[in-house]
């Protein structure tokens, strides 16, 4: 009996030293389904952390006895503190959603750790918010490639990854001038009211050659992902004219191009096939494109089979004599002509 008091009085010690030491703090999570118009139901998660300090004191103070007020801690959360999470998560969610008129559903509160983070929110299968505004009676902002003749456009898209609460964005940056541009990007994401849920500097390392693309990676949170309607963005830097001899226009023909990522594929028939006019036509290119990671040129004997993107057709491919590879990185800069 005695051995079985002194095990419950190491117990309590135990207990009373890893609150003492740890739980100031409690955080729980609400995880419901909220009721659309349309039938539909949204999956909606709040997760937040609460004071607990008049706990953490009685359990200092009781905590001798048997683990005294520390075995409150297990029953948490108590029903004010439910309620407390329940109101935060609705006044975020009409924060999010400007609408105070969405039914919660009965969910599942838990309490997920004794961490002292920010607030979490993740909803899912909540249709974008429609502007109030007639759009009949705004008029609509130019687009920038079609404002300036010299531009870039841009395209944001999510991915199904998350890093340090974050979710993945993946920025295609497209330079659709005949210039070279050196600079960076000012994104502002913004929803369907047009206001802004997100910005960022996106910073091109390298300058972007014409008719190219290359990409950068932004993180966001992922609660704000839903909200995506728009974005606007800004340059800052300069388009500059690339000098290439004019005259060896004159010997052959560009049938068509694929831009990959800070990498080009050109589709070239040249009207001479002698080595002399081949090494003008790379010439060209490598003042137009050396600044990417790489490049190539499929040259085509045969006009009519010369494609003009991939995938390349048998009549093509029969077609291609000779292929011109360079990368910057590797040093590579060969012209390889097809065996017979």
């Amino acid at each position: 009996m005695k051995k079985s008091k002194n095990q419950l009085m190491k117990l309590s010690f135990y207990l009373l030293l890893f609150f003492v030491v740890s739980c100031s703090t409690a955080r729980f999570r609400y995880e419901t389904k909220i009721d659309l118009e349309d039938g539909s139901k949204a999956q909606y998660s709040y997760e937040k952390s609460y004071e607990v300090k008049s706990d953490q004191l009685w359990c200092i103070i009781t905590g001798v006895f048997y683990g005294g007020w520390c075995w409150a801690y297990l029953a948490m959360p108590r029903d004010s503190q439910s309620s407390q999470l329940k109101n935060d998560a609705k006044t975020k969610l009409v924060e999010l959603t400007k609408r105070n008129d969405l039914k919660l559903l009965n969910g599942n509160i838990s309490r997920t750790s004794w961490d002292d983070k920010e607030e979490s929110v993740v909803l899912n299968d909540y249709p974008k918010p429609k502007s109030k505004t007639s759009t009949a009676d705004v008029k609509p902002e130019p687009k920038q490639e079609k404002k300036y003749e010299d531009s870039l456009s841009l395209e944001l898209t999510p991915q199904k990854a998350y890093k340090d609460g974050k979710q993945k964005i993946i920025a295609y940056i497209n330079n659709n001038s005949n210039k070279l541009f050196k600079g960076r990007l000012y994104v502002s994401v913004r929803s369907a009211i047009d206001e802004e849920i997100f910005w960022d500097t996106i910073y091109l390392k390298d300058a972007l050659a014409p008719d190219s693309k290359t990409f950068a990676i932004l993180w966001i949170d992922p609660f704000k992902v839903a909200f995506i309607d728009h974005y606007k963005w800004e340059t800052k830097g300069s388009f500059t004219e690339i000098e290439v001899d004019s005259s060896t226009q004159q010997l052959f023909e560009e049938t068509g191009k694929y831009a990959g990522q800070n990498y080009m594929s050109i589709f070239v028939y040249p009207i001479r096939q002698d080595d002399d006019s081949l090494l003008k036509i790379i010439n060209r290119y490598k003042k137009l494109y050396g600044n990417l990671n790489g490049f190539q040129i499929l040259f085509f004997n045969n006009k009519k089979n010369a494609p003009s993107d991939f995938p390349i057709s048998k009549a093509a491919n029969k077609a291609n004599f000779a292929t011109y590879y360079w990368n910057s990185n590797s040093k590579l800069d060969k012209l390889e002509f097809r065996k017979n």
